[in-house]
């Protein structure tokens, strides 16, 4: 781990070092005149921090016991803190930029995709009510179609018990028929038999 913060934190030294140049002379010059004197302590707190930090770091590397170590945690004079805690104040600078800008970045990508999450999510939720209603009115077409199918078949089996009904009704009439006419005949017969007698009757009794 500290090896590649080193690293890193050399990469980062070495891209801002035109930008650190050009500001630590104006604060430099500012901080020499005497005006701000508060500025200037608190750059030579910040580089003789600097510089105690680095110290802790390359004794950890080296594998250097921390109280052994602590005789050369000497502060640097106020010019070479000056000088460092200028630039190590811009190095702050950068590494808040390294670290804010992607982070901002990487916090308006994840609220837009959120934003288009929800948006889809919303999206789906009106098409799965839309599936819903339309499943409802689906479900009840199909009720409304199976109440006509058993209404038209009630009327089927009405119309099969008048039909039987009304071929009953007719084959009795027919029946009725023929036995009226087959008596019709037997009585026309009877009576054409009783006429030929008294014919034959009439006959006799004119010959007498």
């Amino acid at each position: 781990m500290l090896p590649l913060f080193k690293v890193f934190s050399l990469i980062v030294r070495v891209f801002a070092r035109p930008v650190i140049a050009r500001t630590k002379a104006a604060h430099l010059k500012k901080a020499q005149s005497g005006h701000t004197n508060w500025v200037k302590k608190f750059y030579v707190r910040l580089g003789n921090f600097q510089h105690k930090w680095d110290q802790k770091i390359d004794s950890k590397f080296m594998g250097i016991d921390k109280k052994s170590s602590d005789f050369f945690f000497k502060p640097l004079n106020d010019e070479v803190a000056l000088e460092k805690g200028v630039e190590f104040f811009y190095e702050i600078l950068i590494y808040a930029l390294l670290i804010t800008l992607p982070t901002y970045e990487m916090y308006t990508a994840q609220q837009d995709s959120k934003k288009k999450s929800d948006q889809n999510n919303e999206k789906l939720n009106n098409l799965m009510k839309q599936i819903d209603e339309n499943k409802q009115h689906s479900q009840a077409n199909i009720q409304k179609l199976e109440e006509q199918d058993q209404i038209r078949q009630e009327l089927m089996k009405q119309l099969n018990v008048i039909s039987i009904q009304s071929f009953a009704q007719l084959d009795d009439l027919s029946k009725n028929w023929n036995l009226k006419t087959h008596q019709l005949i037997e009585e026309n017969q009877r009576l054409k038999q009783e006429l030929e007698q008294l014919k034959l009757k009439y006959s006799k009794d004119e010959d007498q």
